[in-house]
């Protein structure tokens, strides 16, 4: 069910591009520093983690405004200290709204579907990671860009509208057994470089 709703809207934004007079098409890639909600608890510090995004966009102009929808590669999660790791692997399809000035300079902003494909744990010390993440969450994204000849450069902050899931340690010290488990949303910025493979008209 997950892929197929993946796939209508993968679709359903494409198409809706291509039937577009001015019309581009082109990929992204880059980094992202990001971590999966607050403290752990009070146990322990959280730290964020870098991340790897990479995917493509389409970009169409109507009535001097701009829709962007994106299919992208991305990584979240956070790193606790003295617990362990969790990493989240995600296509993302933001659908973006924006204005254009100066024919450079361009903010946008939108929603974000994210569609896990897997998730990645470590542990450390007496806890046993058990983690688990949603399959859908629902982000927002907000940025600024600059386009110059067929290149773009992008900065912009991603955030979860709805719960990414639930980071869950368990002592595995048979005579202290303790669960710590808190509800959390990811957060992250993304910078990105972008090429432009064709325009129409």
């Amino acid at each position: 069910m997950k892929k197929q709703h993946l796939l209508i809207i993968i679709c359903l934004v494409l198409t809706s591009s291509i039937k577009a007079q001015d019309f581009s098409m082109g990929v992204r890639a880059g980094f992202s520093r990001n971590s999966v909600g607050q403290d752990f608890m009070s146990y322990s510090s959280k730290d964020a983690i870098t991340g790897l995004t990479l995917g493509g966009y389409a970009k169409v102009k109507v009535l001097g405004f701009f829709i962007m929808p994106e299919v992208n590669y991305n990584q979240r999660g956070n790193e606790i200290k003295d617990f362990g790791t969790s990493t989240i692997h995600n296509i993302d399809v933001p659908v973006l709204f924006g204005k254009q000035f100066f024919k450079t300079v361009r903010i946008n902003g939108g929603p974000n579907f994210q569609f896990q494909l897997a998730n990645t744990q470590t542990q450390l010390g007496n806890y046993i990671n058990q983690s688990k993440f949603n399959d859908f969450v629902l982000g927002m994204q907000l940025g600024v860009g600059i386009d110059v000849w067929k290149l773009s450069l992008d900065a912009r902050y991603d955030m979860n509208l709805s719960s990414a899931g639930d980071i869950v340690y368990v002592s595995n010290d048979l005579a202290k057994t303790v669960l710590k488990q808190y509800s959390s949303r990811a957060n992250m910025f993304v910078f990105t470089l972008g090429y432009r493979l064709f325009q129409l008209p």
